[in-house]
């Protein structure tokens, strides 16, 4: 077999454990990953998201499950083992815990990733 066949094995990264970001602005919350098995591309790969602890997002059987409108996990970026999230319209209520974690049976991680929201209880200025 090849070299390269070998030594492929699972890995993870949350890079940042900690994001600040303007209310009303879209924000990148990173997570990545490296399949085990690349021949199986993304068949048995799970990817979830949570805020404080509730379901944000969901890919899995091919397929990204969203529970707002406002998040968007890139079904193209995950085949290149980019499991980032995009938070778009950043609300007060968005601060607090991610976590990131991507499974590729037996492999499971997870990573955490506080989100600051920043411009809290001012009001944005308009000069005429």
């Amino acid at each position: 077999p090849p070299f390269w066949s070998a030594v492929a094995k699972f890995e993870f990264s949350t890079p940042q454990s900690e994001v600040s970001t303007f209310l009303h602005t879209s924000v990148f919350l990173p997570c990545y990953f490296t399949v085990a098995k690349s021949r199986n591309g993304l068949n048995f790969v799970i990817v979830n998201w949570r805020h404080n602890d509730l379901e944000l997002a969901q890919y899995m059987d091919d397929e990204v499950k969203t529970k707002t409108g406002r998040v968007v996990l890139l079904e193209s970026e995950l085949h290149r083992g980019n499991a980032s999230l995009i938070l778009k319209d950043v609300a007060i209520s968005d601060e607090g815990n991610y976590e990131c974690e991507v499974i590729e049976a037996p492999n499971i991680a997870s990573g955490k990733i506080r989100l600051k929201v920043r411009g809290k209880g001012r009001r944005p200025f308009l000069f005429l």
